[in-house]
């Protein structure tokens, strides 16, 4: 990123550096896994969600019961993908987001295609504001540029597992 100077003409440059750019913190995705979630393939659709978005930023599987994705594990890991539970007084989700993040939430509903979220990701981080995708009526998927704007939309019995 470059910014103009009125040093042009005098022997300098006309551009110089501009003043560093902090990066955005990493993208966290939140994946609600439902009690008995939808399969493609044997699969559960949030696991390979979850694997195909591994690579976008720091993802957070929030299940009701610890067994939900225990047969899947070894399929996820070596990623940046962390199981959120509220099961045994478990942390709450809100201490678990860094609130200044964007926040990725994807509905437990369904399986959307990973190029698609990208795109709808790409789109939405683009605008800057807080973004849905809708599909037949239903939300697929929602950004919000700091997740700290949906925790305080949550009731406070809801802040630990998105519903």
């Amino acid at each position: 990123m470059e910014r103009r100077t009125p040093l042009a003409g005098a022997g300098l440059p006309s551009t110089l550096p501009s003043e560093p750019v902090l990066d955005e913190p990493p993208l966290q995705i939140l994946l609600p896994v439902p009690p008995i979630p939808p399969e493609l393939a044997g699969v559960p659709a949030v696991v390979r969600t979850a694997h195909s978005l591994a690579g976008e930023g720091r993802v957070f599987l929030c299940t009701r019961v610890l067994e939900s994705i225990a047969p899947w594990k070894g399929r996820l890991s070596g990623l940046p993908i962390e199981e959120i539970g509220s099961y045994n007084g478990t942390r709450p989700l809100r201490e678990r987001l860094n609130p200044a993040a964007p926040l990725l939430l994807i509905s437990p509903d369904g399986y959307a295609q990973p190029d698609r979220l990208r795109e709808f990701l790409r789109d939405a981080r683009a605008c800057g504001r807080a973004s849905s995708w809708l599909a037949s009526g239903r939300v697929v998927a929602s950004y919000q540029p700091r997740a700290a704007r949906w925790v305080e939309r949550l009731e406070p019995w809801a802040k630990e597992v998105p519903p």
